[in-house]
């Protein structure tokens, strides 16, 4: 009884508020209108850009297809270009996880997982990673590679890393 009451009351209102003839509301509007004043901030200066003038005209592209092509004729530790990639290569090694290893006829093995959950079994001599790493030791809780990349020279350089076996987060972690 009391919601009923409370619903009939509002509904009163409602239809009483409704009964203002559309020239009180314009009146209203309008003095409503009149006491409004916008003010907008201005817009701050932006500053000075410095300039700077490049000075490597003479420095060959770093996009340079060519380039790839002599720097891995010409460097003494450029990688095989033409021998066929492993299926590791085809992720950075910041993307791979080392979740195990294990010993097999006394060779040990590194289980590798990709992005896409695949866990692969690699050994020393085995190719991973998206710069030519080529695994040089395997211990229970690390991989050690030597990766060959392209300086900005474009020379070919060695650079051994390492990908550590992931913790229990789940976060495999590369130094």
């Amino acid at each position: 009884m009391n919601t009923r009451f409370f619903l009939c009351t509002a509904a009163a209102a409602l239809i009483t508020g409704c009964s203002a003839g559309p020239d009180d509301l314009d009146q209203w509007m309008q003095a409503q209108d009149r006491d409004i004043k916008g003010q907008v901030e201005p817009i701050p200066a932006l500053p000075q850009a410095q300039s700077a003038e490049f000075t490597a005209y003479g420095l060959p592209s770093p996009f340079d297809a060519a380039r790839l092509k002599l720097a891995g004729r010409n460097a003494a530790n450029a990688p095989d270009l033409s021998r066929p990639r492993d299926a590791l290569e085809n992720y950075d090694l910041e993307r791979l996880k080392m979740i195990g290893s294990l010993q097999i006829k006394g060779v040990r093995h590194a289980l590798i997982q990709a992005p896409d959950g695949v866990v692969y079994t690699v050994r020393a001599g085995s190719f991973i990673g998206s710069n030519f790493g080529r695994v040089t030791d395997i211990t229970p809780d690390a991989l050690r590679l030597s990766e060959t990349v392209e300086d900005a020279n474009g020379e070919w350089v060695r650079r051994d890393t390492e990908l550590l076996l992931t913790q229990e987060q789940g976060q495999g972690q590369t130094k």
